[in-house]
């Protein structure tokens, strides 16, 4: 588990659920988790050139109290 700072708190927890990669893109699927806040589904997902990212997209969704079905965003 990797223990990054987010929004300021050294308590935050992100929890890689899974990575996908296809040629020249890459998306990291992250289970994110602070204090006092509802956890949310965060995919991160780049596009490389010659081994560097040269293009960032995020998108961010709380995780709801009740899910609609019985497989959640994990």
């Amino acid at each position: 588990m990797l223990t990054p700072k987010f929004d300021g708190s050294p308590d935050a927890r992100f929890e890689i659920q899974r990575i996908l990669v296809d040629d020249d893109l890459a998306m990291v699927h992250v289970k994110a988790s602070r204090p006092g806040a509802a956890d949310a589904a965060v995919a991160d997902i780049y596009r490389f050139e010659d081994g560097r990212i040269v293009e960032h997209w995020d998108v961010l969704q709380q995780v709801p109290v009740h899910a609609a079905h019985d497989h959640p965003m994990f």
